[in-house]
C-alpha cells in the first residue's frame, strides 16, 4: 500500500535457501493497493524471503493461503518487518501432536553469520542450537526436528536379530535415516547381536558361524559398522525348537560360531573382554 500523493517504485529482493536471489520490482501508484504473486515470480515449490525497498513510504503485508498435506486449508497475514535486529521472542511454540512448529530465518546483508536459537521450555531448562546463514538468504529450521532425541544422544543403536543377510541392510537404513533428518554425525552402534531360533537351515551350526563371520558381523563391518556387541549365547541341557547353535554349548564346548569371534577378536584386539568361564578346543 502506497498512502502517499507520489508513486512508489519498490525493489523486490527475493532469497532462497543457501543463497542466491532474484529481483523485481512494483510500481505502486499514490493511495493505491498493488499484489505480488510470488508464485507467478519466482515459480511453485521454494522456500522464499523477500526484501522490500522504496524511497517512498509503503506498507507491506504477507496473506498467504494454502493447503497443508492436503488435509488443512486456510490462510494467515502478517506485517512485513521494517529491518533486521539482532534478538527476537517468539512467546508462542509447541511441538505436541499434531503440531510442527517452524522458524525462518532470513539474513539480508551480504555477510554469513550465525543464528543461536534458545528453546525455553515449561519446566525452566532451555536447549540450544547453532544455524549457519548464508548471505542474502533464507533458511528454515524445523523446531520439531531440532527438538527430537537425536540432537542429544550421542550415538544410535540398531539391533538385528534374524536374516544375518540383512544386518548390514538393516545398518545402513538406519545411517540413511540419520543422515536424511540431518543427524549424519551420530554414530550407530549395533547392539546385542541375537540368536535365531527354529529349524530352518540357516540357523544351523553352519548358519550360525556365517552370522558371526562373514556374512552377518562380516556385512557389517563392511558396511561401516566399528561397534557390535554379540551376544554371549549359552544353549540350553533342551530347546524347544532343538536350537543348540549359540557361541559354545551348555557343557561350555565351543561351537563354529565361537571360533568365528575368536577370529574377530584377534583382528580387533582393542576390543577385548572375551569371556573366560569355558572350553576351547
Amino acid at each position: 500500500m502506497n498512502p502517499g500523493d507520489t508513486p512508489a517504485n519498490v525493489g523486490i529482493t527475493y532469497m532462497f535457501p543457501g543463497g542466491g536471489t532474484q529481483g523485481g520490482s512494483k510500481t505502486v501508484g499514490a493511495h493505491s493497493r498493488e499484489t505480488i504473486l510470488v508464485n507467478s515470480e519466482i515459480g511453485n515449490n521454494k522456500d522464499v524471503s523477500v526484501q522490500l525497498n522504496s524511497k517512498e513510504p509503503i506498507i507491506a503485508e504477507r496473506p498467504m493461503y494454502f493447503d497443508y498435506h492436503m488435509k488443512i486449508t486456510g490462510g494467515d497475514d502478517v506485517l512485513g518487518c521494517q529491518g533486521g535486529s539482532k534478538t527476537w521472542y517468539f512467546a508462542e511454540g509447541t511441538t505436541r501432536e499434531g503440531f510442527e512448529e517452524w522458524a525462518t530465518l532470513m539474513n539480508p546483508t551480504n555477510k554469513s553469520d550465525t543464528a543461536t536459537i534458545t528453546y525455553m521450555f515449561t519446566d525452566g531448562t532451555t536447549q540450544k542450537q547453532s544455524v549457519s546463514l548464508p548471505p542474502k538468504s533464507r533458511t528454515t529450521v524445523g523446531v520439531n526436528n531440532s527438538l527430537s532425541m537425536a540432537t542429544i544422544c550421542d550415538g544410535i543403536a540398531v539391533h538385528p536379530y534374524d536374516y544375518p543377510e540383512y544386518w548390514a541392510w538393516y545398518y545402513q537404513n538406519v545411517v540413511n535415516i540419520c543422515a536424511k533428518n540431518g543427524y549424519g554425525g551420530k554414530e550407530v552402534i549395533v547392539t546385542e547381536i541375537g540368536w535365531p531360533h527354529a529349524g530352518r537351515a540357516e540357523f544351523s551350526q553352519e548358519g550360525q558361524r556365517k552370522a558371526i563371520g562373514e556374512v552377518g558381523v562380516g556385512g557389517l563391518w563392511g558396511a561401516g559398522c566399528k561397534k557390535i556387541w554379540i551376544f554371549e549365547d549359552v544353549d540350553p541341557p533342551s530347546s524347544w525348537d532343538q536350537a543348540f547353535n549359540g557361541l559354545y554349548d551348555y557343557n561350555g564346548n565351543a561351537m563354529p560360531a565361537w571360533n568365528e569371534y575368536k577370529k574377530w577378536q584377534a583382528q580387533l584386539p582393542n576390543y577385548g573382554n572375551k569371556p573366560s568361564t569355558f572350553k576351547t578346543p
